[in-house]
């Protein structure tokens, strides 16, 4: 920030806010870019630019691939960004350092929190970085390029040492584009001792084995037990619309862990929204008694601990086995990668999601199908995921306990009705067909994310968190599916059968007929033929010299009526009257020369 030299542009308001973060208590400055003004705000003008970004689940899920991790973060990333001189004079400010001075004009030299385009700038210039030094630190660019949200590093390797030469790398990488790396965590001790005397944040401890616990893009992860967990320690105590959707809407879950109890507080808000409650109107006594259960029990979430690691070495097997179901009131996907080691298999939750049933009311049948095609791009979503475990991946088996599903998707989708035929097409697009598998309800643990589940139901459920019991089993063991096709399916096409009757013989001069490469040449030489009829059966009058109009003339009619009478009366001149009488709606008739018209 320097004083303004330019004429001012725009001037962004701002606010201070404070937090605590780790015992400390921390200013931090908002700008806001969306203040209207007469010729609309500045965010209006500016361009939001490419997500360069990627997923969080992505990362998370890459983050779950690695034995040893890290996390660490950029500081002040966008303080560290100039911006062109030309652009400053849109962002100045108004500021004073104490009350008793007089206000002056500032600019921000560089990228500002609060405007559209900062996100994309502050990444591009990131991965810019990585590009340029990627030759020099190799590691380091690739972990840019994959493992980066905003200005937050959420990576790893398969070993320690590895795992150091990473870390060496990122810190001389942002050194030479002026950052500095801090908040330093991991699970392995010598990452935590390389960094101790050299940052200005002191990084989590790895000794108190419950309370150390941090924040990775939104997610609770506790480095010394190496595990996921949940905090829910504050919500709304209201009854009203408001208090239940800010309580929801606190239980942050980006890969479906607790999808059940979500999807549970879900159908309660859409019970609500049908009684067409207003947003601080009470709920009635019955509704008001369930959500009174649900916030009992909410606490119960926090005894949930899910392992990070999945994988294991390059001697494992992996495998994905997912489930798909749907209910009157949603629908749900869950996968889980078994993990095939030389003597046991492990199973591990890996990723969920659901979804509301719509109000306008849907068959379950084609909820079902919803629920196998969600299944399919959540497949899809967790490739990269895939592609970084180390050892053979066996072909995934995809489960649903719905008949009429398994019957759509092995039906060409053209014999489906539209609904039906475009969700078949984009799963058989998405996965093989034939891995496709039936599971009785009983043992799919979708269902309970299609359901619903309360709080203490979910922590205790061994389906949802392990799946069912023989998933652990080798593969030739599992329970062979007692699915057959149907002939009976909803959703099939009415698929009309029209005969054409055809005479399998065409006549000789039908024959001929095709023989001849040009029309009027055809008819020159029937007309030659006509006239040799003619001279020989009417011999004091023949016709001699060149052809005239009228022997063009016949051999046109010959052939119209010859051609009439092999394709419409079957070459018997009987069926005249059942040639009419087909195309009565057209009004035929025959003309002076009997030609059908």
């Amino acid at each position: 920030m320097s004083l303004a030299e330019s004429p001012s542009k725009y001037f962004i308001p701002h606010h201070s806010i404070t937090k605590i973060d780790r015992n400390k208590l921390k200013l931090r400055v908002v700008f806001d870019g969306s203040a209207k003004t007469p010729n609309g705000s500045l965010n209006d003008h500016l361009m939001v630019g490419e997500k360069l970004q990627r997923d969080i689940r992505d990362i998370l899920l890459n983050f779950r691939a690695h034995a040893i991790v890290f996390v660490t973060d950029i500081v002040k990333m966008y303080r560290n960004i100039l911006i062109d001189p030309e652009d400053r004079s849109y962002q100045h400010i108004y500021w004073r350092s104490i009350p008793s001075e007089k206000l002056q004009v500032f600019e921000l030299n560089t990228v500002v929190y609060g405007l559209t385009s900062s996100p994309f700038l502050a990444l591009r210039v990131i991965r810019q970085l990585g590009i340029d030094e990627g030759q020099q630190y190799p590691l380091a660019a690739k972990c840019i390029e994959r493992d980066v949200y905003v200005d937050d590093i959420v990576t790893g390797c398969n070993s320690s040492s590895e795992a150091l030469e990473l870390q060496l790398q990122l810190i001389n990488l942002m050194k030479s584009g002026g950052f500095e790396l801090s908040k330093w965590a991991s699970n392995c001790k010598d990452i935590l001792k390389s960094v101790a005397n050299d940052i200005s944040e002191d990084p989590v401890s790895l000794q108190n084995h419950e309370e150390s616990s941090l924040k990775i893009l939104g997610l609770e992860w506790k480095p010394a037990t190496d595990s996921f967990s949940f905090k829910i320690t504050s919500y709304e105590h209201g009854f009203t619309k408001r208090s239940i959707l800010s309580t929801v809407a606190r239980i942050y879950d980006p890969l479906g862990f607790l999808a059940p109890t979500v999807f549970y507080c879900k159908t309660f808000i859409q019970e609500i929204w049908k009684e067409g409650l207003d947003w601080d109107q009470p709920l009635t006594q019955l509704l008001e008694s369930r959500w009174q259960i649900v916030l009992d029990q909410l606490n119960v979430l926090s005894s949930i601990n899910i392992p990070r690691f999945v994988a294991s070495n390059e001697q494992c097997q992996y495998q994905i086995v997912s489930f798909s179901d749907a209910s009157t009131k949603g629908y749900c996907a869950v996968i889980y990668l078994r993990t095939i080691m030389a003597d046991s298999i492990k199973v591990s939750l890996l990723i969920s999601k659901t979804k509301l049933a719509p109000l306008k009311t849907i068959s379950v049948p084609r909820l079902e199908l919803c629920a196998s095609f969600l299944l399919s791009k959540l497949y899809v979503s967790i490739q990269p995921f895939l592609s970084m475990l180390r050892g053979k991946l066996l072909p995934p088996v995809f489960f649903t306990d719905s008949t009429v599903v398994l019957g759509w998707l092995n039906m060409a989708p053209y014999l489906l009705k539209t609904f039906a035929a475009n969700r078949v097409a984009e799963i058989s697009k998405l996965t093989p067909i034939s891995q496709w598998k039936h599971v009785i309800s009983e043992h799919n643990p979708s269902d309970r994310g299609s359901r619903g589940l309360l709080p203490k139901d979910l922590v205790s459920d061994n389906l949802w968190w392990n799946g069912p019991h023989w998933i652990k089993l080798p593969q030739q063991e599992w329970p062979s599916s007692n699915y057959s096709n149907s002939d009976a399916l909803p959703e099939l096409k009415k698929v009309s059968t029209i005969l054409v009757a055809v005479n399998p013989e065409e006549p000789p001069f039908i024959k001929w007929m095709k023989k001849f490469s040009s029309f009027f040449q055809l008819l020159r030489v029937i007309a030659v033929l006509k006239r040799g009829i003619h001279n020989h059966r009417t011999k004091p009058h023949v016709r001699r010299g060149l052809l005239e109009p009228a022997d063009i003339e016949a051999a046109v009619h010959f052939c119209i009526k010859e051609v009439q009478r092999h394709h419409f009366l079957n070459n018997n001149d009987s069926n005249v009257g059942q040639f009419l009488k087909c195309f009565e709606n057209l009004t035929p008739f025959l003309d002076k020369m009997e030609f059908g018209a």
